[in-house]
């Protein structure tokens, strides 16, 4: 009898190929998140009148932030998670760490275009990470891989 042969590990040019998809996938729909997301919010806050007197690009993106934030983040995770059937606790990762990203992006975004805004970058970078990851465990907990 001739003992089993262990199997070959797979290098670390394909395992970077079996993740470049998910994580394509999930830009994409992530970006497509962030639109309607921010679409809506501003059409919200411009119907309430949140905007001020008149509207204008900076009151438009300023309205649009936290849908595009949410958008994202929620969008993103979801393929991300799905793709690669995380569980709750990767899915938290994988959420904490978009939200971690977009939150920067939109802090930096509403600094640009807009004005200074109110929150610091960390308080921004940290609420963005936990709703992240908030998103990311309820994804991984219904479309994920069952603990």
């Amino acid at each position: 009898m001739r003992s089993a042969r262990p199997k070959p590990e797979p290098n670390r040019s394909e395992q970077l190929r079996q993740l470049t998809g998910p994580i394509l996938h999930g830009l994409i729909i992530g970006a497509v998140g962030a639109v309607v997301g921010g679409i809506i919010m501003a059409v919200l806050m411009i119907l309430r009148g949140k905007t001020g007197e008149r509207v204008s690009v900076a009151s438009f993106l300023a309205s649009a932030n936290p849908g595009i934030l949410a958008g994202f983040v929620i969008c993103s995770s979801w393929a991300v998670i799905r793709r690669l059937v995380l569980s709750p606790i990767v899915g938290a990762a994988v959420g904490a760490s978009v939200g971690l990203v977009m939150g920067l992006l939109t802090h930096t975004l509403e600094w640009v275009f807009v004005t200074p805004p109110d929150m610091p970058l960390l308080g921004t970078m940290t609420i963005a990470s936990v709703g992240g990851a908030v998103v990311g465990y309820i994804i991984g907990a219904k479309v994920g891989a069952p603990d």
